[in-house]
């Protein structure tokens, strides 16, 4: 059971008179809680400190995915949007995904072009060579849908039946096509709604609109961060008073422990 401090214990240690062993202890107990209290809030507020870094840093990361959005944005022309663009995420990533796998096959054919492993077949005097049937259906599905006139190369003479110089072309069609679609995927997962940007009537004034409301929103987070720095500085202050506050209780608990060893 710990012992109660008087106005009389702690007058007579102010004096330098002789006070009884139970007095000190108890000062010194008081003390020591003290100490411990300090190092508690210490902890507390270093730990609020470390939650909000964690915040700037989130927001950071956010702020530079807008960014980069932005500069893809100002990258397009009204002309890439000259086609009907899907309008739901699920439509969209379908494309994506067919667009790479056509990407990808182009890639592996122009490679087995050059190196003389894929062999061309004669259509009249041309040399020439077909895309994977199930592949080209997809691609056939999109461009109907989309437009042909964003694949010219890819949907020539409506069949499989492609020249070197078209699926040349044709990657560049698609690739352009999904890089598209990505930035508008990305612009959806900022929550900006892309329906200006889908509507198949894009002119450069909606996409300044479009520009300049996403760099609205990326300015948000530097605004956010500004308020949490202070809040950051104001934390760590209160952080350092604790440990300084717990720091000088040790030592004045030391100096009563050395008091009682000396009257011992």
């Amino acid at each position: 059971m710990s012992t109660t401090i008087n106005n009389a214990n702690i007058s007579n240690v102010a004096q330098g008179s002789s006070v009884s062993e139970g007095a000190l202890t108890s000062i010194n107990s008081v003390q020591m809680m003290f100490a411990l209290m300090q190092m508690e809030l210490s902890k507390e507020h270093k730990d609020n400190a470390k939650s909000l870094i964690e915040n700037v840093k989130n927001n950071q990361a956010m702020s530079k995915r807008y960014a980069e959005t932005i500069a893809k944005l100002n990258g397009l022309k009204k002309e890439d949007f000259d086609c009907k663009l899907p309008t739901d995420m699920k439509q969209l990533e379908k494309d994506i995904e067919t667009c790479q796998k056509a990407s990808d096959n182009y890639d592996k054919m122009l490679k087995e072009i050059a190196d003389g492993t894929l062999k061309s077949f004669k259509h009249g005097k041309d040399d020439c060579y077909s895309l994977p049937d199930a592949l080209m259906k997809d691609l056939q599905s999109m461009a109907n849908r989309v437009g042909k006139k964003r694949f010219e190369n890819l949907t020539r003479g409506d069949d499989n039946i492609h020249m070197k110089y078209e699926l040349e072309a044709g990657k560049k069609e698609v690739q352009s096509y999904m890089n598209l679609l990505k930035t508008l995927k990305e612009t959806k997962e900022l929550g900006f709604d892309t329906s200006c940007l889908t509507s198949g009537k894009v002119d450069d004034a909606a996409l300044k609109r479009a520009v300049s409301s996403l760099q609205g929103l990326q300015e948000e987070f530097g605004t956010k961060n500004q308020t949490l720095m202070v809040q950051i500085q104001d934390m760590l202050g209160q952080y350092n008073a604790n440990l300084q506050g717990a720091n000088s209780a040790v030592q004045q608990s030391n100096n009563v422990l050395q008091s009682l060893a000396k009257g011992g």
